[in-house]
């Protein structure tokens, strides 16, 4: 729970960055279009985002660019749940439950150390 709230704090002064743009530069128009299996399937790079697009396409007709917020909750919502199944595989694995939680909390509050922290 505190991770999400630091990741959420620290993301409050944040907008679209990079590849963020991509969905409104590339794909955004295919929806529009109604090419909906294009809007899907074409991949970013090597990679399949089906799923972020899901994800997106609904958030984008609700909240628009007005706001980033909806946009990186899914994604700090992964990086905590992430950190819960890390602990639990570290626990499985025999591990001190102390040990676990430090492993995790580490793996959770990692992201302190991106270039978008250091710039403020």
């Amino acid at each position: 729970m505190i991770a999400f709230g630091l990741a959420l704090w620290n993301a409050r002064g944040q907008f679209f960055v990079w590849d963020e743009w991509e969905y409104w530069e590339q794909r955004h128009w295919l929806a529009e279009a109604r090419a909906f299996g294009e809007f899907f399937l074409r991949p970013h790079g090597p990679h399949l985002v089906a799923l972020t697009m899901a994800l997106w396409w609904p958030l984008d007709a609700l909240f628009g660019l007005h706001t980033y917020v909806p946009y990186v909750v899914p994604t700090i919502l992964a990086h905590c749940v992430a950190g819960l199944l890390l602990f639990e595989l570290l626990c499985a694995a025999r591990l001190r439950p102390a040990v676990a939680a430090v492993t995790a909390a580490v793996y959770l509050f990692l992201a302190s150390a991106s270039p978008s922290w250091r710039s403020r």
